[in-house]
């Protein structure tokens, strides 16, 4: 992404600009912006899309990064548990918002950063918000199933339309190759790997 413009969509501005100034220093590049984004609070998310959308005429690679993980239980604004909420409707109403940026702005794709968490997921649509029972561990494990299941569902909507489909492929590659590797828990480096090679 040499010379590209990117956005680092954060819920703490003050760290965002610390690791933007690190990025411009390491890669020379000055485009790295940062703008305020919370996705616990829908209010937040449509708000940042009503901002990029008045600043930016092209939008080629949205990567949905963010999430909580092993929260004592709580809610986020609109009233979603913490975990569902930050780690999939956060992304599923980001993604839907610029999604038509997306479409236009084609080649363009979308990564959805999952976990192989993944596999130990269940969706319980009679306790979506873990008010019947709760445990942080499978509230992680079940919205990064959620992340896999919106990702296989988009990449079957867009499979032939502008730019073509890219996220089903790569997701699925991605996670193979996870899985061989047996390292669930990789360093920063080796994790930016994929980010890189975009």
């Amino acid at each position: 992404m040499v010379g590209a413009r990117v956005y680092l969509a954060c819920r703490d501005v003050q760290k965002g600009e610390f690791v933007a100034k690190e990025i411009q220093t390491m890669t020379g590049n000055q485009q790295v912006l940062v703008r305020k984004l919370d996705l616990s609070d829908t209010k937040s998310i449509r708000a940042f899309a009503k901002g990029f959308l008045a600043e930016e005429k092209h939008l080629h690679i949205l990567i949905n990064n963010a999430g909580v993980m092993m929260c004592p239980y709580s809610k986020t604004a609109d009233g979603f548990e913490m975990h569902i909420g930050v780690n999939h409707l956060g992304h599923f109403l980001l993604t839907h918002l610029l999604l038509e940026k997306l479409k236009e702005s084609a080649p363009s794709r979308i990564v959805n950063v999952s976990s192989l968490a993944h596999l130990l997921g269940r969706i319980h649509f009679h306790n979506l918000q873990g008010e019947k029972f709760y445990n942080a561990g499978l509230a992680y494990c079940h919205s990064k199933l959620a992340n896999i299941l919106f990702t296989q569902e988009l990449a079957r909507r867009l499979k032939g339309g502008p730019g073509g489909n890219k996220c089903g492929d790569m997701s699925q590659r991605e996670a193979g190759r996870s899985q061989r590797s047996g390292n669930c828990f990789q360093s920063p480096s080796p994790g930016e790997d994929l980010f890189l090679w975009l």
